[in-house]
C-alpha cells in the first residue's frame, strides 16, 4: 500500500524529495565534522548568540547557525531595533520564522529550519517543472542536482533567506510564463520584501511584457502592455514598503546606512568591483587568506560565464533576469573585498544552472563538473561550519 501511495506522488516531487534529503544528509554530516575542527568563533555581533552543540550529531543542524543566521534569528525572536544593523535584513524571511517559531513553542532555530526546508522543497519542485516545460526532463533532473551540489549550496540548508527567495523567484517566473500576471506580481512583491535583489524580477516581467507585445507595440496593444508594465512595479513594491516602514520610524534610509556603516558596502560600478576583486585576489596569493578570496573570484567568474550562456540561449524573461542578477550584487561592494557574497547571490539565479546543465551534456564533462562542484561544497561547508568567514 505504501508503494502504491508513493507511486501516486508525481515524479518531479519524488525526485526532488530524494535530492533534498541527500543534500541535507551531506551538509549535515559536513557541519558536524566542521564543528569538531579547530576554530575560534568571532565576537558575536548580535545579542542572539549561537549555543555550542553538546554532541556532534546536534552540530549537523546548529553547525550552520553562523553570521547572518544570527541576525535573522534575532529578528525572528525580538524584531527590529533602532541603532543596530538589523535594518539591513529585509522582513519577510524573519517574519515567517517568527510565525513558525511561535508555533514551535519559541524554538526559533527549529522554526527557521522548517521555513527554509519547506521553501527549498517547493523551490526544487518548481525548478524541476519549470525546467521540464522550458527545456527537457533530463535537464530538469540535472539542474536540480547541480543546484544542490553547488559549492555554496550549504546556504540553502542554513537559516538564511536563500530558499525563500529562490522559491518566490521560481514562482514568479512560472506564473509569468503562464501569463498569470497577478500571481507573478504577488510573488515578485514578496521576493522584494525578502531581499533587495528581488528588484531583478521586475526586469524579467518587463522583458516578458515587451516580448508579448512584439517589442514594437501597436495602438491596440498599448492598454494590455501598460497593465503588464504596471504589474512589473510589484517587484519594487516590497522594497519600497520596507523603506516606508523605516520612514515611519524616523529614517527611511536606515537599511542603506546599515549596509554602509556595519557591513562596509558602498555603491560601485559593477566593472570596477570585478576588476578590483581580481586585483585583490592576485595580491592575496602570498597570504593565508588566499584560498577563500580566490574561490570567491573563481565562482564569480564562472557565474558570469554561465550568465552569458544563459543570456544567449534562453527566452527574454530569463535573459533580463540573468543580466540584472549578475550586475546587481556588484553595485554594492566592500572596498577591501568587493566579491564577498557574490557567489551566494548567484546561487539563486537559476538560469545559471540551466546554462551549466546545457554545457555539460556529455557524460565525461558532467562527471568532471559534479566532482569539482561537490569537492568545493565539501571544503566550503567545513570552513563555514568551523567559523571561517566564507562568502
Amino acid at each position: 500500500m505504501l508503494t502504491r501511495a508513493l507511486m501516486r506522488v508525481p515524479r518531479s516531487v519524488r525526485f526532488c524529495c530524494v535530492a533534498f534529503l541527500a543534500g541535507r544528509v551531506l551538509v549535515g554530516v559536513l557541519a558536524a565534522i566542521g564543528w569538531q575542527l579547530p576554530h575560534e568563533p568571532p565576537e558575536p555581533a548580535t545579542f542572539w548568540t549561537p549555543q555550542p552543540p553538546q554532541h556532534a550529531w546536534y552540530a549537523a543542524f546548529t553547525g550552520l547557525e553562523h553570521y547572518d543566521a544570527s541576525w535573522y534569528l534575532q529578528l525572528a525572536s525580538h524584531g527590529y531595533r533602532d541603532g543596530d544593523p538589523s535594518s539591513a535584513y529585509f522582513p519577510l524571511y524573519p517574519g515567517l520564522v517568527h510565525v513558525a517559531g511561535v508555533l514551535c513553542g519559541g524554538h526559533w532555530l527549529l522554526g527557521a529550519y522548517l521555513v527554509g526546508h519547506v521553501a527549498l522543497l517547493v523551490a526544487l519542485v518548481l525548478l524541476y517543472r519549470l525546467t521540464q516545460s522550458e527545456l527537457s526532463e533530463t535537464t530538469a533532473r540535472w539542474t536540480v542536482v547541480l543546484l544542490l551540489a553547488s559549492p555554496v549550496a550549504f546556504f540553502l540548508y542554513a537559516p538564511y533567506s536563500e530558499p525563500v527567495f529562490l522559491a518566490l523567484s521560481l514562482a514568479c517566473l512560472t506564473w509569468l510564463r503562464r501569463r498569470k500576471w497577478a500571481l507573478a506580481a504577488l510573488a515578485a512583491l514578496l521576493a522584494s520584501a525578502t531581499r533587495s535583489t528581488g528588484l531583478v524580477l521586475g526586469a524579467a516581467m518587463v522583458a516578458q511584457a515587451m516580448s508579448d507585445a512584439g517589442w514594437r507595440p501597436r495602438r491596440p496593444d498599448l492598454g494590455p502592455l501598460l497593465l503588464k508594465l504596471g504589474a512589473s512595479l510589484a517587484a519594487v513594491a516590497g522594497t519600497a514598503g520596507y523603506l516606508l516602514f523605516w520612514a515611519g520610524r524616523g529614517n527611511w534610509n536606515a537599511p542603506l546606512e546599515a549596509q554602509r556603516d556595519a557591513f562596509q558596502r558602498e555603491p560601485a560600478w559593477p566593472w570596477i568591483s570585478l576588476v578590483h576583486g581580481l586585483q585583490i585576489a592576485q595580491d592575496t596569493l602570498r597570504y593565508s587568506g588566499w584560498l577563500i578570496t580566490n574561490v570567491e573570484v573563481v565562482l564569480t567568474l564562472v557565474g558570469i560565464g554561465l550568465g552569458l550562456v544563459a543570456i544567449r540561449r534562453f527566452a527574454w524573461p530569463y535573459k533580463a533576469l540573468t543580466l540584472a542578477s549578475l550586475i546587481m550584487p556588484l553595485t554594492l561592494a566592500r572596498p577591501f573585498s568587493p566579491l564577498t557574497s557574490v557567489p551566494r547571490y548567484y546561487l539563486v539565479v537559476f538560469p545559471l544552472f540551466w546554462a551549466l546543465a546545457e554545457v555539460s551534456r556529455r557524460p565525461a564533462v558532467r562527471g568532471a563538473v559534479l566532482t569539482a562542484s561537490t569537492s568545493l561544497l565539501v571544503l566550503l561547508t567545513l570552513l563555514f561550519a568551523s567559523w571561517h568567514d566564507v562568502l
